[in-house]
């Protein structure tokens, strides 16, 4: 039954690829004026492509208010996890034990089959979902790794207490925040929010990624304020790559790199 379910979830995920946006309206193009000194028309001219904005004050003020609430959460922590571990039975434990994995091995799956869905289809927004997915989850992870060991954060179940942090003393349970799988799954949630901007689309990404976190704390292994922080950095992350995404496509050739040992991205790039 568990298995079922696991594929029914995988080609939802992966269906997303069949959800196609218009980037344009219909309706004739309009006429462009003659350039005055060439006599051709503009749109024959090469025109340099400007970078984009990626981060603007906008996004500062988000990020700004996303840290905190992060922060905010941090003195509930004790709390929350008194209230889950207190609620806890089998069924949550079979939720929580079917969830989690896409916050680690199902999450790499996902990102191979959509690239191949893209490749065997001929879908180019599909290929460039799952290129963005497995960027944002390297950059994303690469974040959280750093800052697990500069906090330093004792896990729940060491029961030290929500506030115990020895910073850059990693290893033994005190690598807690953020959690990595919540980053995970975030940052994939948003790379394919952002390539669909569909509404279904986005309630079973970030559902998805919200029961990830959720997982992580049922299981006693992360507060509260780890998974929201793991979230805001996989977000924010996947949010940034995108931007990004839509200059260099046309310079940059990133594939990903699918093996048994693991799984990464190769980069090339034209001058």
């Amino acid at each position: 039954m568990m298995k079922m379910v696991v594929k029914v979830i995988l080609l939802l995920l992966l269906s997303v690829a069949s959800c196609r946006t218009s980037a344009y309206a219909d309706g004739p193009v309009p006429a462009r004026a003659a350039d005055p000194l060439t006599g051709m028309d503009a749109a024959a001219q090469p025109a340099e492509r400007e970078m984009p904005t990626v981060w603007g004050s906008s996004q500062w003020w988000a990020l700004l208010g996303g840290v905190a609430g992060v922060a905010a959460v941090v003195p509930a922590d004790q709390s929350i996890e008194n209230v889950v571990q207190h609620n806890r039975n089998r069924t949550t434990d079979d939720v929580a034990n079917f969830f989690t994995p896409f916050g680690a091995d199902y999450a790499a799956i996902m990102i191979a089959g959509l690239y191949l869905y893209g490749v065997i289809l001929d879908d180019q927004n599909a290929r460039e979902t799952a290129i963005d997915s497995s960027i944002a989850s390297l950059l994303a992870g690469f974040v959280t790794l750093d800052l697990k060991g500069a906090f330093g954060r004792s896990r729940p179940y060491l029961d030290k207490g929500a506030y115990n942090f020895e910073p850059l003393h990693p290893g033994d349970g005190r690598d807690s925040f953020p959690s990595g799988h919540s980053t995970e799954a975030f940052s994939i949630a948003s790379s394919i929010s952002l390539h669909y901007d569909t509404p279904w689309v986005q309630v079973i990404s970030y559902g998805i990624a919200g029961m990830v976190a959720w997982s992580r704390v049922e299981k006693n292994v992360h507060y509260t304020s780890d998974v929201a922080a793991g979230a805001l950095i996989g977000t924010t992350v996947g949010y940034a790559v995108f931007q990004i995404d839509r200059y260099y496509r046309q310079k940059l050739t990133v594939d990903p790199v699918i093996g048994t040992a693991g799984y990464g991205v190769a980069f090339l790039y034209s001058f």
